[in-house]
């Protein structure tokens, strides 16, 4: 039988692209707006980028299209990357423009591009130029750079110097004749509201639309709405989009989506606004006053105005009210403000036209609409949200209220935000939160909030309202924000807030509270591990902090330094308040007798204070009175106080608690952590003074975070931190299978001599190299050993508690009778308290690292097992280090070829190690640059360290053996950003020890944390047949890029030269 052969239809199939800008043009091939367009053509993920004569220009954008929310340049509608190279987007000179409008199907990133000049302005409302008849609400303008419904993601950008600008409410009529008339139309989101002219009309102004402005009405018809083209200007009998204005007696017809309502006919009501349109105005009374009110704007439209004898429409959201009109009949009420809006004005009994309400100024450069946006290593700074001014009155009526300007920089609505190593910086808002307005849910992390202002209202860096947002802040800085009223950093009035190793310094708030922060009807706030310092209440309560409602939990927290007329620290007029382990001193009440508390005042609410010192405030007449108010009985104990006003219940000697005693604290510095503190001195009757109990489960570290346990010793320690025990220095070399253990005192200083010798193996004939670190959770750095050269290899850990317990006995870390020795580096990899040590072989072995931790039992658990350096034949052995090298919080894995290799590095995420697929942080990279990268050919030593103090650990390389005692010191900031050649060209540090070049036996390197502070020192070991050394160097004392000149010289040994040097850990 024959087979019949046919031609089958192939897949229809389109596949992402790349569009490339060469024109900086705003229209024509090669356009990056002609690249938009092919991009949302098709469905999939396409990808801009730039050439040529386009590379770090200026795209002057002048070319408005349509959505209903205002004019927008571009429009994305499906995933697009624009990759740039420094360009700048900015609005040329139209009147109004926003950069980029990203639609719910949207899905934009952009990255490497300034954002700049862009101008979202709601239109203004209309009004009657007659004599009666109340002015339209004004329009909400958001966004002024992008407005996002989508998916956006920005990185490496900056957007600076837009305006989202509300509309102004029109003006009431002048009441000057006798004539009746109707009210002026509401502003849309970009077009004006129609105004009707003074001939004697009885119909009302047609509300804007998306750029089209309504038109005022022709007696006895109504206006058309604006429609949603910027040349759809309505006309009476309608629009297309835009609502029909109404016949005599008829109500005008609503508008579409983008379209404003219609103007109501003689005696007929406004038509409603679409989205983003306005209301229409109505018509004169039919005889039953306020039966024809103005009508109601649509998303961001305002309110149509009353014509005479009716009262004005509600504005939508972020809309202004419309005003009303009363032709002397009985009052009537303007229309009502949509959220952030002003509210219409009314009128009294008397004859008058209320002015049309501002409209809101929302988001100066982002507006986010129910999308999610993600904000990676950007700036946002200099932009401005503005509300729209009220309409003035005609008459005996009220002037239209101001819309408000809120989020100078970002606005969030129904939507989530998250905002990573980023900086919001001098950002205005008019009204509310200078840099963000929150009223969804809003995350920063490793991010500055500073310089911004309120110039008017709340929330100077940050404000938050609404009953369900949330605000997440981690390891940040708000620091230098103003506002007028209260909340200098941040107002929380309403929503729940976690702010958690974190700054909040020198913000300001000029005429009411909470210079730092407050919390109005709030829900749940937590504070730990936060330091609130130098703020002001100018003139109201609670220097550092203002409470009045919620379920306040604050934790590990320090607040010092900080001013107001009540309540230095803390004014307390509400909620339930729990301030646990927590240190507040030195702050100042400047206010009335009455209300003087220097430290803490609560005068309403429920207040618990435990394991907290509260010491040395001051109020007005220099009496250092620390608390005020009634606390929780039952909760209030064990805390440190060196005055008490009469009005308070806590009592020397009555649950613990302590007063008229000296705390004897440090300075506020850094003592670890992202945070400054003030750490008990050596002495003070803070130390395991405190009650245990008392500290929230789930609570391991003081406020300095990881490495930092909160209980050690007997019991918790009362304030913010915990005396930790001091971190020692081992140092080994001999062949006698022991470590020397350095102890150094509060200035990072060593003794001569060793406090202990730890020696796990016995006198097995070979050195050992080691590493400290806390394997088992009690606060003291252990000691971990492996051995070197000539014996089977073998790995023990000695307590640092007594440095004789042995914590794990020696064990084969391969399992192969191994004898070339090893190498190890310690850090809590997991983040679970304890750290994990990993174990290198030394020459002869492969790069193999093997991760340990050990069991509660004393055995270990292998945590991980995988090749360093991606060569399984090479046989010279692998040396790591342990840092945050990415500043993430987590720890990564370090390696370096050893013997027989170039100074090979490979970095690490220690969590896809643990994960068991390592994954790098960075390509690979040679850590000498030059010809040293050829010519030294037995690997480096390596170690890892924040010694600048930016939160990144650096990469601390010593030279191997065969190479000088070169050390050489790259940015973690650089190197984990993939810029190793600027890391190698700007180093932290790149000197020989003691200037000598001619040494031939290498330097070994470790991490150590001397002197107690946020920068890690560095110990450097004599190399091969070099006179036994150890030389520390303090981080605070690296200073530009050459040899420390202070130094402290360890002369361990006897200075005898040692065939395999000194190592340091």
């Amino acid at each position: 039988m024959a087979v019949q052969l046919r031609a089958e239809a192939l897949e229809d199939r389109t596949v992402p692209a790349t569009f490339t800008v060469t024109d900086l043009s705003d229209a024509g091939p090669g356009t990056l707006r002609a690249a938009v367009g092919l991009a949302n053509a098709a469905p999939d993920a396409d990808t801009i980028v730039f050439a040529g004569p386009a590379v770090g220009g200026i795209v002057l954008l002048s070319t408005a299209g349509g959505t209903q929310f205002g004019p927008n340049a571009l429009e994305v509608t499906t995933p697009i990357t624009i990759t740039g190279s420094g360009e700048t987007l900015s609005r040329e000179t139209i009147q109004s423009l926003r950069l980029i409008y990203v639609s719910p199907t949207g899905n934009l990133v952009l990255s490497n591009l300034t954002l700049s000049n862009g101008l979202a302005r709601g239109g203004n409302g209309g009004t009657n130029l007659g004599d009666d008849g109340g002015g339209g609400g004004g329009g909400l303008g958001a966004g002024g750079a992008i407005y996002n419904q989508g998916t956006l993601t920005i990185t490496g950008s900056t957007l600076s110097g837009n305006t989202a600008r509300g509309g102004d409410g029109g003006a009431g009529a002048n009441n000057a004749g006798s004539d009746a008339g109707g009210g002026g139309g509401g502003g849309g989101m970009g077009g004006n509201g129609g105004t009707t002219p003074d001939n004697g009309t009885d119909g009302g102004a047609g509300g804007g639309g998306f750029a089209g402005n309504g038109v005022g009405g022709a007696a006895p018809v109504g206006g058309g709405g604006g429609g949603t083209t910027s040349t759809a200007n309505g006309a009476a009998g309608g629009v297309a989009n835009g609502g029909t204005g109404g016949a005599a007696a008829v109500n005008g017809g609503a508008g579409g989506i983008g379209g404003g309502g219609g103007g109501g006919g003689d005696e007929g009501t406004g038509g409603a606004g679409g989205i983003g349109g306005g209301g229409g105005g109505s018509g004169e009374d039919d005889g039953v006053d306020d039966a024809n009110r103005g009508g109601a704007g649509g998303f961001g439209g305002g309110g149509g105005g009353g014509g005479e004898d009716n009262g004005g429409g509600a504005g939508g959201f972020g809309g202004g009210g419309g005003g009303a009109a009363n032709g002397g009949s009985a009052a009537q009420t303007g229309g009502t403000a949509g959220t952030f809006g002003g509210t219409g004005g009314s009128t009294l009994a008397t004859r008058g036209s209320g002015g049309g309400g501002g409209g809101a100024g929302l988001g100066g450069a982002i507006f986010n609409d129910g999308g999610t946006i993600t904000i990676t290593g950007s700036t946002i700074s200099t932009n401005t949200a503005t509300g729209g001014t009220g309409g003035v009155a005609g008459g005996t009526a009220a002037a239209g209220g101001a819309g408000s300007g809120t989020g100078g920089g970002v606005f969030n609505r129904l939507g989530t935000v998250t905002v990573q190593n980023s900086t919001i910086t001098g950002n205005i808002a008019s009204g509310d939160g200078g840099g963000i307005g929150n009223t969804a849910t809003l995350s920063l992390t490793n991010t500055t909030v500073s310089a911004n202002t309120a110039t008017t209202g709340v929330g100077g860096g940050i404000e938050q309202s609404g009953g369900t947002a949330v605000v997440t802040i981690l390891g940040s800085n708000l620091t230098g924000n103003t506002s007028t009223q209260s909340g200098g950093a941040l107002d929380v009035f309403g929503g729940s807030a976690t702010i958690t190793d974190t700054n909040v310094t020198g913000n300001k708030s000029t005429t009411i509270n909470g210079g730092g922060l407050e919390f109005r009807s709030a829900g749940t706030v937590t504070i730990n591990r936060v330091t609130v310092s130098g703020n002001q209440a100018a003139a109201g309560f609670g220097g550092g902090f203002r409470i009045l409602s919620g379920t306040v939990n604050i934790l590990n927290t320090t607040v010092v330094d900080n001013t107001s007329a009540g309540g230095g620290g803390f004014s307390i007029a509400g909620g339930t308040v729990s301030i646990v382990n927590s240190t507040i001193t030195s702050n100042t009440d400047t206010g009335a007798a009455a209300s003087r508390s220097g430290g803490v005042s609560a005068t309403v609410g429920t207040v618990t204070l435990a394991n907290s010192v509260i010491a040395n405030n001051t109020t007005a007449d220099a009496v250092a009175r620390d608390v005020r108010g009634t606390f929780v009985a039952a909760g209030s104990k064990t805390n440190f106080l060196t005055f008490v006003d009469a009005n308070t219940n806590l009592a020397n000697g009555v649950n613990g608690n302590v007063v008229g005693a000296d705390p004897l604290l440090g300075p506020l510095q850094s003592n670890g952590g992202p945070t400054q503190t003030r750490l008990p001195l050596a002495g003070s009757p803070l130390i395991n003074a405190g009650s245990t109990t008392s500290v929230p489960a789930g609570t391991p570290f003081d406020q300095r975070g990881s490495g930092f346990l909160r209980v050690i010793g007997s019991a918790v320690d009362i304030g913010a931190v915990e005396v930790q025990p001091p971190f020692p220095l081992l140092v080994s070399g001999p062949a006698n299978g022991a470590a020397a253990v350095f102890v150094p005192n509060p200035a990072g200083a060593y003794p001569a001599s060793p406090a202990a010798t730890v020696a796990p193996f016995g006198a097995n004939g070979a050195n050992v190299r080691a590493a400290a670190g806390d394997v088992n959770g009690d606060g003291f750095a252990d000691s971990i050993l492996v051995t070197g050269p000539g014996v089977p290899i073998r790995v023990a850990v000695v307590s640092g508690a007594d440095d004789t317990t042995v914590l794990v006995a020696p064990f084969d870390p391969f399992g192969g009778g191994f004898t070339g020795g090893g190498y190890v580096a310690v850090g809590d990899l997991d983040g679970d308290g304890t750290d994990e040590f990993v174990v290198t072989p030394d020459q002869g072995g492969g790069p193999r690292v093997s991760v340990f931790s050990r069991n509660p039992d004393g055995t270990t658990a292998v945590r991980a097992n995988f090749l360093g350096i991606d060569d399984a034949s090479f046989r010279g052995g692998a040396r790591a280090a342990l840092g945050d090298v990415d500043n993430n919080g987590a720890l990564d894995v370090v390696v370096a070829a050893g013997f027989g290799g170039g100074p090979r590095t490979a970095i690490f995420t220690g969590a896809s190690v643990l994960a068991g697929s390592p994954a790098r942080l960075v390509n690979d990279f040679f850590a000498f640059p030059g010809t040293d990268a050829v010519n030294l050919r037995n690997g480096s030593f390596v170690a890892a360290g924040d010694v600048t103090g930016d939160g990144f650990a650096d990469l601390i390389f010593g030279g191997g053996p065969g190479g000088a005692p070169r050390v050489f010191i790259l940015s973690g900031a650089l190197v984990s950003a993939g810029q190793v050649d600027a890391a190698q060209a700007t180093p932290v540090a790149n000197f020989f020890v003691g200037g000598n070049v001619n040494d031939r036996g290498g330097v070994r390197v470790a991490a150590t944390d001397a002197d107690g502070d946020s920068k890690a020192d560095v110990a450097v070991g004599s190399g091969e047949g070099s006179p036994a050394n150890v030389r520390v160097y303090l981080g605070k004392d690296f200073v530009g890029s050459g040899e420390p000149a202070t130094f402290q010289d360890l002369g361990v040994f006897g200075g005898g030269a040692l065939p395999g040097g000194v190592f340091v850990g």
